[in-house]
């Protein structure tokens, strides 16, 4: 069976194809992609087709940073609706675990670690779509994506160094501009490291008032659901308890007005 990828990994591909001089539809096209992936992000697509794609458009373009032009237009919302258990984790280890555990409901063919030796943190991507391919740019949108989300977690977390298997390019301005540290090539494995002393620090855009514990509401699921199928019931409830919290402002909203106009109304007539 094919892995697959949600159609999100093509958020901004037309504004990148063409300022590049393509025109995206054609290439699409011309790799066996539905042209509704470029605007659906909800898409189940091939992982394999997809890198060939990003290869192609590198190729055509005769540019090397196609997966970083890419990259700087991702949010953390890209992998889909358990960014929202990612956003209110209270830790940056928190958050990167929910990232490993669950990236699988984005894309089949990636896949994530986290380590810690010597006072560093690394965070680790893999990308495998089941055969041998130039990976290039799929392997930078990857670490451009994840280097994002850690930024937009957490405003003060810097980069100590990154790393990629993959050749070093002519020109490296790109890559040293995005990712605003060290940038090294022909390592042993593609991903970011960082100082370890920052990944327990409290997140400073949690809210404990509506933080979920995500492995006390899979346990509450029924023992039928698999680990692909407890994600999404957990978002669910996420969600419909959001709409809930909502409605209850709205409704206290709506009541305090109305006490509001009431009390006008009585010192009007008590004149």
């Amino acid at each position: 069976m094919p892995r697959l990828i949600r159609s999100a990994v093509f958020t901004g591909y037309i504004e990148v194809a063409r300022a590049l001089g393509l025109d995206p539809y054609r290439l699409i096209a011309q790799h066996d992609l539905p042209a509704v992936c470029l605007t659906d992000p909800e898409i189940r697509v091939p992982a394999l087709a997809t890198v060939r794609l990003l290869e192609a458009t590198a190729r055509l373009s005769g540019k090397s940073d196609v997966g970083l032009r890419l990259a700087e237009r991702r949010s953390l919302s890209n992998v889909g609706a358990f960014a929202l258990l990612v956003r209110e984790q209270p830790t940056l280890r928190r958050a990167i675990e929910m990232l490993v555990g669950y990236m699988h409901l984005h894309s089949e063919a990636l896949a994530l670690s986290l380590e810690e030796r010597d006072g560093m943190a690394t965070l680790k991507l893999v990308v495998d779509v089941g055969r041998p391919l130039p990976l290039r740019q799929s392997v930078e949108l990857g670490l451009g994506f994840l280097h994002r989300s850690l930024q937009l977690l957490d405003r003060s977390w810097k980069p100590a160094a990154v790393y990629f298997t993959h050749d070093r390019p002519e020109r490296i301005d790109a890559h040293r501009r995005f990712f605003g540290t060290t940038v090294k090539f022909g390592q042993d494995f593609n991903g970011i490291i960082w100082d370890a002393r920052t990944i327990d620090a409290p997140l400073p855009a949690c809210c404990a008032l509506t933080q979920h514990d995500p492995q006390e509401l899979a346990d509450e699921s029924p023992s039928c659901l698999g680990p692909r199928a407890r994600p999404r019931r957990l978002l669910g409830r996420d969600r419909r308890r959001e709409r809930h919290r909502r409605r209850q402002c709205s409704r206290r909203a709506r009541h305090h007005r109305g006490a509001g106009r009431r009390r006008s109304h009585e010192c009007r007539r008590g004149r």
